[in-house]
């Protein structure tokens, strides 16, 4: 899922952001937190794994 968009909310704050292109990214928390993240992208009709295959290999 690289150099995808995503939205994520810690202790009830959004945050957004980008994954980079190496398939990380970094939310900090002070504390021990809930952290939520939604992973925002649009695909043409078909399985999601199609899109993982190269992690796989």
């Amino acid at each position: 899922m690289c150099s995808q968009r995503f939205i994520a909310e810690v202790d009830g704050e959004r945050r957004s952001g980008a994954i980079d292109a190496n398939g990380y990214t970094m939310l900090e928390t002070e504390d021990s937190q809930i952290v939520n993240i939604h992973i925002v992208f649009f695909s043409p009709k078909r399985k999601l794994n199609a899109l993982c295959s190269r992690s796989h290999g």
